[in-house]
């Protein structure tokens, strides 16, 4: 086989290494400044983006996601079209040995992970999945749902917010409620789920049933005052959720952010609806 053959750039093996690892078949190619930048540069807006706060809305998160296809997609059909207008007098870069794609896929994929591993922290929101009919109807179990992980750094949880949250009594686990009283406040709750609110009952258009029925298998919540740093929280499908009238107050330190849109459903009317 002849040197020249060796050295030839094959336009399949450029798409496929950037399709594992966008950049990658540029790096290949021998121009690696043509893939790196276009990355560097992705991954910096990524990181603007969840600065300006534009990820915890239906369009902002779908944004980000378009975005990360479109770059891949790029970047497979140049490294393609750019891997067929080479000859075979291509000369071989010192970068073009097995062991520093190796590297490069380890470091790029690792970047990528690390960034949306921690999206609550650097990105500031997170997506879930409900997996329990304790918030129907506003959330439905298979709902996915976009949080927004920054809020509670400027204000307080209010009354009516819809938050993610670790309850007291298995804090390895991720809870989806309503808050209904939040410190200083005065709550009690009846067997039929009904709830009092510094003793005037709570309008509520959002619980599964209206008007609710009595359950003697609910708990009943006696006149209650919520102490400093806490959250009393309950579930819309009253009837059907465990809550505050089972484990107690929320430590505003255990909630993770504010529920905001319903990120996708198995229901396409609800995809991009807000949660209130």
């Amino acid at each position: 086989m002849s040197n020249a053959a060796h050295n030839e750039r094959l336009p399949w093996v450029a798409g496929l290494l950037s399709c594992f690892t966008p950049s990658l078949g540029h790096v290949y190619l021998g121009v690696a400044s043509r893939g790196i930048m276009p990355l560097l540069s992705v991954m910096l807006l990524t990181l603007v983006g969840g600065w300006l706060h534009i990820y915890i809305t239906f369009w902002g998160f779908s944004a980000l996601i378009a975005g990360y296809l479109l770059l891949t997609l790029w970047m497979i059909v140049d490294s393609v079209r750019l891997a067929r207008s080479l000859n075979y007098s291509y000369q071989p870069k010192a970068y073009n040995r097995w062991y520093v794609y190796l590297m490069m896929f380890v470091l790029i994929n690792g970047l990528w992970a690390s960034l949306f591993s921690n999206r609550g922290k650097w990105l500031h929101y997170e997506m879930y999945r409900v997996n329990a009919g304790s918030m129907l109807p506003t959330l439905h179990s298979r709902d996915s749902i976009l949080v927004d992980t920054r809020i509670y750094q400027k204000q307080t949880p209010q009354r009516g917010d819809v938050i993610v949250f670790r309850p007291p009594d298995n804090p390895d686990t991720l809870f989806v409620k309503r808050v209904i009283a939040v410190a200083g406040d005065t709550v009690s709750v009846n067997k039929s789920g009904i709830v009092y609110l510094n003793r005037t009952r709570v309008q509520e258009p959002y619980i599964f049933a209206n008007p609710l029925v009595a359950d003697d298998s609910n708990p009943k919540v006696k006149e209650l005052l919520i102490p400093p740093e806490s959250l009393f929280v309950l579930g819309d499908n009253r009837n059907n959720s465990k809550d505050s009238r089972y484990f107690g107050n929320v430590d505003l330190h255990d909630v993770v952010g504010k529920v905001t849109y319903i990120w996708m459903s198995d229901e396409f009317s609800r995809i991009g609806s807000i949660v209130q």
